[in-house]
């Protein structure tokens, strides 16, 4: 059995306007898959003891001003399986009630079936929009969610 490392203590989520810290993040999670920086982004860091472990990205779109899209959640590797992506996905859903959004969408691939639980597990349902976007982002099957607020 292999020994992993795992970081314990305290955990913050905040927004920020890092985005410098947010890029390196994205980096070493997605390193073959660059983080699409728009002017109009929402940022939030995940920290346990003050190290940054992770981030979450909103972008609300501007052809729907009703709705936003989860376009990026990410922990480094010693962080994960403890329930920190579902934190990340609930900082966002409440910062969408308070802001009056009515929906958010997102996506993950098929094979993340982490990602897609921690999503249903927030309040996310399947739903397939008529634009399938993110499939030609892609050459895994996508898989898309909705939550209504």
């Amino acid at each position: 059995m292999m020994a992993t490392s795992t970081v314990s203590g305290v955990i913050t989520v905040r927004k920020t306007k890092n985005v410098t810290l947010i890029k390196k993040l994205n980096e070493r999670i997605f390193p073959r898959d660059p983080l699409d920086l728009r002017h109009n982004n929402v940022y939030w860091i995940l920290r346990i003891n003050e190290m940054p472990v992770g981030f979450a990205v909103l972008h609300p779109l501007t052809n729907e001003p009703e709705t936003v899209f989860y376009s990026r959640a990410g922990l480094l590797p010693k962080a994960r399986g403890r329930g920190l992506h579902r934190r990340l996905i609930d900082v966002r859903n409440r910062y969408c009630k308070k802001n009056l959004y009515k929906q958010a969408i997102t996506y993950t691939m098929d094979d993340n079936v982490a990602s897609a639980n921690n999503l249903i597990s927030c309040g996310f349902k399947f739903y397939d929009p008529a634009n399938r976007w993110a499939d030609s982002l892609h050459k895994k099957e996508v898989i898309y969610f909705l939550n209504e607020f």
